[in-house]
């Protein structure tokens, strides 16, 4: 099943995705987001390439990109948006999402 606007990744983000999967080389069709307990907020979320969802997963296309969403993390990325750019941290990844209740104290 695709469900639209789902998760919504920035021009940014494809592009940078898209280059990275490039770079891998290993044949990834699209990126898993999985949601786990754990981390300072109580959820952590983790990013990783795949070749091919599982047959449980919910399969949204933003900006090119296929993202597939297992059905325990779906509840929790309903609204995200995945955008690229400069962090705290450095160049990186960032999550925002509508639904968090709380955030990690150290941005």
């Amino acid at each position: 099943m695709i469900l639209v606007e789902l998760i919504k990744v920035t021009d940014k983000a494809a592009a940078q995705l898209k280059e990275l999967m490039e770079a891998e080389g290993d044949g990834a069709n699209g990126l898993r987001i999985k949601v786990f307990n754990g981390g300072c907020s109580g959820l952590r979320y983790q990013l990783a390439f795949e070749k091919a969802p599982s047959d449980e997963d919910e399969v949204v296309e933003s900006n090119g990109i296929k993202v597939f969403v297992d059905p325990d993390s779906i509840g929790y990325v309903r609204g995200l948006e995945l955008d690229y750019g400069e962090t705290v941290y450095g160049p990186g990844f960032r999550i925002t999402n509508p639904n968090a209740v709380g955030g990690c104290g150290c941005r």
